[in-house]
């Protein structure tokens, strides 16, 4: 009666990964580690492996497809079949099965977003037993927040629009990346495999025009004058071709008359971090700093990381209080209590399925990479509670000529949020105000232009995520302001997935095309193929996955149109001779 009255009322919870199951096990209370799940009281927690499940290739559907054909072109299964990665997948699979075939109600606790409702529900249809299933939105993992976020477990059904965004991302990448790295490679004649990829291929485009750029550019020298004083120069605000004519100019001059003007200028402190903003800032890569803000998460240092907002839901001020009370000192508790802007902090409108990345607790004994990255998330926390720094802006000009020369000077008046950035406060002394100055030297600075910088992690991640910046169409331009190619958590593993296939190389900081890279994009340009390439596009496509998960389109109309339109770019591809 008991073993039945027990089993009756056993609740699973499944995981993305083993340490966020541990960190669930203990928020549960005192747990057991089994072989293959933790136990605490009538709880099971068990965990996959990221995904355990992939798509079948085309050879697994027919033999046939061995051999890589123009005409077999495209490959579209009727239904489209998953199978394990790998046996240690399976094997996963099989213990998730059996718990899931003792449990009364099974919980989803995988990663809050599309990819995770996607890596649970293949694990769902492959177990095929039919459980009540609930949804586990986990924003932090603390105990207490791994509390609220199963009080407040939603029927899985909430999520099936989540879900299908996940699955049409996942079948028209297969589409596109199976057919089109098909269809190239057998027209290229070549060994090898040319990967084309909906999300790689127009940010490998973005890669390889910069580089055009760079080839194309002419450098061009100039010089400019700079008139000397007693304790400061002024620059001149126009050029010449050669350093005799710049020295010539200013030449004749001995004595001018000065303008001065000063002025307070304000700097508002930087807004919550997202993900793609800290991968920015970070002096690594953008990868590194996605693992190692995960890394943070799974210690329940930071809350979720792969997050695209700023801001913080309305009703957290109390939360972030509590928080700053450990974090900070007393004038951060007093800012937090009453922000300057709370808009610029609290809004529920700039909040979608997660919030901004901001710490939980002190730690106890990071170091290294961890370390630098959770200092950095906390001074972005402890400032944006502040009002703007105030500097003050001294402006010293003069004219010769109807050409302005001219200098500057700040000094900061008012740190209030510079406290946590030292590095910002200005202290220059300024200049004394006289009437006229006389000139005690003149000299000459070269002056060279640039090619524009080659591409970085953290240049390229803002790119992707500003992809309206690269269209020429004024309407197009508008209407994907606010879309991206890829997403928060997709971005960093395009960039390594360009370097894995050869497209792309590191040059110290810089992403560099290889001559397999800027060979396939041209390649493509000329073949009836450049659409690929283009970032309007794949943001259009982003947008619309958008909207499946908000329950605005229909999932089957965007893989139709996928489909649809690989077969187009193969037909033009047929049609056109090497």
């Amino acid at each position: 009666y008991l073993i039945t009255w027990y089993n009756r009322y056993m609740r699973l919870i499944i995981t993305e990964k083993p340490s966020v199951a541990k960190s669930i096990a203990q928020a549960l209370g005192k747990y057991q580690y089994k072989e293959d799940y933790y136990q605490a009281g009538d709880w099971k927690v068990t965990w996959a492996y990221g995904h355990l499940l992939t798509l079948k290739m085309p050879e697994e559907y027919d033999e046939k497809y061995k051999f890589w054909r123009l005409e077999d072109l495209p490959i579209v299964p009727k239904k489209f079949e998953y199978k394990p990665i790998s046996k240690d997948h399976k094997k996963r699979l099989d213990a998730i099965k059996k718990l899931w075939k003792e449990a009364d109600t099974v919980y989803c606790a995988t990663d809050a977003g599309r990819e995770g409702e996607l890596i649970f529900r293949l694990i769902q249809q492959h177990v095929g037993i039919k459980k009540p299933i609930k949804r586990v939105w986990l924003q932090t993992l603390t105990p207490a927040g791994i509390k609220e976020a199963i009080d407040k477990a939603k029927d899985i059904g909430h999520y099936d629009n989540l879900y299908q965004a996940g699955l049409q991302r996942s079948l028209a990448d297969w589409v596109v990346g199976v057919n089109l790295t098909r269809a190239v490679t057998v027209k290229q004649h070549s060994k090898q495999v040319y990967s084309i990829g909906r999300v790689q291929t127009p940010t490998l485009a973005i890669i390889v025009r910069r580089e055009r750029e760079i080839a194309k550019f002419s450098s061009k020298t100039s010089y400019r004058p700079i008139l000397v004083f007693d304790g400061f120069e002024l620059k001149c605000e126009k050029t010449f071709p050669t350093e005799k004519e710049a020295l010539e100019f200013v030449k004749p001059i001995q004595e001018v008359q000065l303008h001065f003007e000063t002025k307070q200028t304000k700097d508002a402190p930087p807004l919550l971090p997202s993900l793609a903003n800290l991968q920015k800032e970070m002096p690594w890569k953008a990868k590194k700093t996605l693992d190692t803000l995960q890394a943070l998460y799974e210690k329940q240092l930071v809350s979720y990381p792969r997050t695209d907002s700023n801001y913080l839901p309305e009703d957290m001020p109390t939360q972030v209080q509590h928080i700053v009370a450990m974090l900070g000192d007393s004038t951060d508790k007093q800012y937090a209590k009453k922000p300057h802007d709370p808009k610029r902090i609290y809004d529920n409108n700039k909040v979608s399925d997660h919030y901004a990345v901001i710490p939980l607790t002190k730690p106890n004994g990071l170091s290294g990479d961890e370390k630098t990255l959770f200092e950095y998330i906390v001074k972005r926390f402890l400032s944006v509670f502040y009002p703007p720094a105030v500097n003050t802006v001294q402006t010293v000009s003069c004219e010769y000529k109807g050409v302005k020369f001219s200098t500057q000077r700040v000094s900061t008046k008012d740190p209030s949020w510079y406290k946590h950035f030292p590095d910002k406060i200005k202290s220059d002394k300024f200049i004394p105000e006289v009437n006229k100055a006389t000139v005690i030297d003149r000299k000459v600075e070269k002056v060279k232009t640039n090619p524009p910088p080659r591409w970085t992690d953290s240049t390229l991640i803002d790119a992707m995520e500003h992809a309206g910046r690269f269209i020429d169409e004024k309407n197009l331009k508008d209407a994907i302001r606010d879309k991206g190619i890829g997403t928060p958590a997709t971005r960093a593993d395009i960039i390594e997935r360009l370097i894995s296939v050869g497209y792309v190389q590191r040059n110290k900081r810089s992403l560099v095309p290889t001559d397999k890279g800027m060979a396939i994009i041209q390649w493509l340009e000329e073949h009836g193929m450049g659409e690929l390439t283009k970032p309007e596009l794949t943001a259009e496509w982003e947008d619309r996955l958008e909207q499946i998960a908000a329950g605005k389109e229909r999932a089957d109309k965007f893989l139709s149109d996928i489909i649809y339109w690989t077969q187009q770019l193969i037909s033009r591809t047929n049609e056109r001779t090497l």
